[in-house]
């Protein structure tokens, strides 16, 4: 977990200073600091299933003796996002472009550590239309120095609205600290884009 906080901090860090150095970031509003609270307990709300299929016991999926020795199964038609359009649409909702196109790389595409001792397979690919679902996903976390397959999915923390707190709030973009129902506390970033405020760090 600390492993892909840290990955995704870093390709962030980048990423906001190639929009602040393009200009991207002049045609934002700048809210009441109540208001951006309101901004970031809205998004923060709404990733919570996202963070779910990205990060924690991901979408549902065809559990049957069809698909029991087969890596990929089909997506349960329970869930709404049936395809990788329909993931990167709810994806980019809530999440800043350059947010959603990191994890929906990891996703996608699978990710592995910079000595390729780790490798983690795309949680997700799409075959004829619809979306198959890696049984055995686990993400890679770092122990003893090396990254090495997590036991379990991430526990997906949910926030109290009321002890979110604003510590910058500018025209293009909102910091804000953001404190778990267990007491935990993240520092998370929200940018102005083209279609509305975003979430541009990761809230899991």
């Amino acid at each position: 977990m600390k492993f892909f906080k840290a990955l995704l901090k870093s390709l962030l860090c980048i990423m906001l200073v190639s929009i602040i150095g393009t200009g991207l970031c002049s045609c934002g509003t700048r809210v009441t600091d109540e208001g951006a609270k309101n901004v970031v307990n809205e998004l923060v709300k709404k990733s919570y299933e996202l963070n779910r299929i990205y990060f924690g016991t991901g979408l549902k999926y065809i559990d049957s003796e069809e698909y029991k020795d087969s890596k990929y199964a089909p997506i349960s038609e329970e869930e709404k996002i049936k395809n990788t359009t329909d993931l990167r649409e709810e994806t980019n909702k809530v999440f800043s472009e350059e947010y959603s196109k990191s994890i929906l790389t990891m996703a996608l595409f699978g990710a592995s550590s910079g000595d390729g001792q780790a490798a983690l397979f795309a949680r997700y690919v799409e075959k004829d239309g619809l979306l198959t679902v890696y049984k055995n996903y686990k993400p890679l976390v770092l122990k003893d120095g090396e990254l090495v397959p997590s036991e379990k999915n991430f526990e997906i923390n949910e926030y109290d609205p009321t002890k979110t707190v604003v510590t910058k709030n500018s025209r293009n973009f909102i910091e804000a600290t953001i404190t778990s129902l267990d007491g935990e506390t993240i520092n998370i970033t929200i940018v102005y884009e083209d279609n509305g405020w975003r979430i541009d760090s990761p809230t899991y």
